[in-house]
């Protein structure tokens, strides 16, 4: 089996397959499906994988015989090569269908319906989907003259059954209808703009004067409040860094953004775990974590409303305080940095912080900057001695 077209582009691609159809070795038309086998940590190991026998019963031909109707009209599948998988005639499986517009389309992936003219000279109209997974395409056709017969039965059934009570009810049937549809159609007004807390307040004022009306405002009204409340979900999932529950960076770029878009002045901080690298060392990135996690709580206390604490990556955090000028920032990073180093954390016992202060806008032209700047003042304490607040 691996020697196969089907087992050597399965062993090729390492992914979930559908090949085209071949002749195996004992020479019947096939088609070979396989899928991947990876362990726990995404290895590759082979696959499993199963042939369809075109020209015996299988389970297309199960499937889609399920379909069959009276009347002339037939299915059948061709692959992206053109190729009949199925045909209720099973000598043409296998055979290229070749000059049909409806197969051309869906080997374009294309799905919908046309006219056309099948390999015997009938006029057909034919449905189409393409199945994009496999490349495969399905096809259903109708004779053209017997679905028009049908339909002109029909209409004309129609004209004399509906006509005369159509033109007695056509002023009731307007009125009624525009009183069942106006809720909806305020409904539908409001919902287009389900996140604003303007919307549901319209929602619930419509008078849905019918229960059907009335559930779908309820389930509405409902809709709206589990995607406000997962919208926020998801918001704070965006901007929160999962380990120590503070602002990331990601929330921190689009904070910063914000600042220098206003022009405003702000304060910034950059702090950094003295020695962290021996704490992960000497007791493990478990207890590493634990300490991330007490020093984090150490910054949520220290920022006012409007300040924001965030963690940068690793054992380095950043600190913004807006409208706070470098002396008063300063003040903030000394008395930080004397509760860190007094705090007592599990396992590690004490440990202590470089911090560098500056703030925007002073002397460079861009918050990057000044976030840099921000950065070599942190070094510049560590290079003195660490455990200690640099400002400029």
């Amino acid at each position: 089996m691996l020697t196969t077209p089907g087992g050597v582009e399965a062993l090729k691609e390492m992914q979930p397959t559908v090949s085209s159809a071949y002749n195996s070795l004992s020479g019947n038309l096939v088609v070979y499906i396989s899928h991947p086998v990876r362990n726990a940590q995404g290895k590759y190991l082979g696959f499993i994988g199963g042939a369809i026998y075109l020209q015996r019963s299988n389970v297309l031909s199960a499937l889609i015989s399920n379909h069959f109707r009276n009347d002339d009209s037939y299915i059948y599948v061709v692959d992206k090569n053109d190729q009949l998988l199925y045909h209720p005639d099973p000598a043409r499986r296998g055979e290229k269908e070749e000059g049909n517009a409806a197969v051309k389309a869906v080997e374009q992936g294309l799905s919908g319906a046309m006219e056309v003219t099948n390999s015997r000279g009938v006029e057909m109209l034919a449905g189409y989907a393409s199945i994009n997974t496999s490349g495969w395409g399905v096809v259903a056709q109708k004779p053209k003259d017997k679905t028009l017969t049908a339909l002109d039965g029909l209409m004309w059934q129609m004209i004399r059954g509906v006509v005369p009570l159509g033109i007695v009810g056509l002023f009731i049937l307007w009125w009624l209808g525009n009183e069942i549809v106006r809720p909806l159609r305020q409904l539908a007004d409001h919902a287009i703009s389900m996140d604003s807390d303007e919307s549901a307040e319209k929602v619930r004022n419509v008078r849905s004067w019918y229960i059907e009306a009335s559930r779908l405002r309820r389930a509405l009204l409902q809709g709206m409040e589990l995607i406000r409340e997962k919208m926020k979900w998801l918001n704070d999932q965006a901007s929160t860094d999962p380990l120590t529950g503070l602002v990331n960076r990601r929330a921190a770029e689009k904070l910063l953004a914000e600042y220098e878009h206003q022009q405003r002045q702000f304060a910034v901080i950059s702090l950094d775990i003295d020695r962290f690298k021996a704490v992960n060392d000497t007791f493990g990135h478990d207890i590493g974590d634990v300490t991330l996690k007490a020093l984090a709580q150490l910054l949520k206390r220290s920022c006012r409303k409007n300040d924001t604490a965030c963690r940068m990556g690793g054992e380095e955090f950043m600190m913004f305080f807006p409208e706070t000028s470098v002396e008063a920032a300063a003040d903030i990073a000394e008395r930080l940095r004397k509760e860190v180093a007094a705090a007592k954390i599990e396992t590690v016992g004490h440990i202590t912080i470089s911090l560098g202060v500056t703030v925007w806008p002073s002397g460079v032209d861009s918050v990057s900057q000044a976030l840099k700047r921000a950065d070599e003042l942190m070094y510049q304490a560590k290079q003195a001695g660490r455990n200690q607040v640099v400002a400029g």
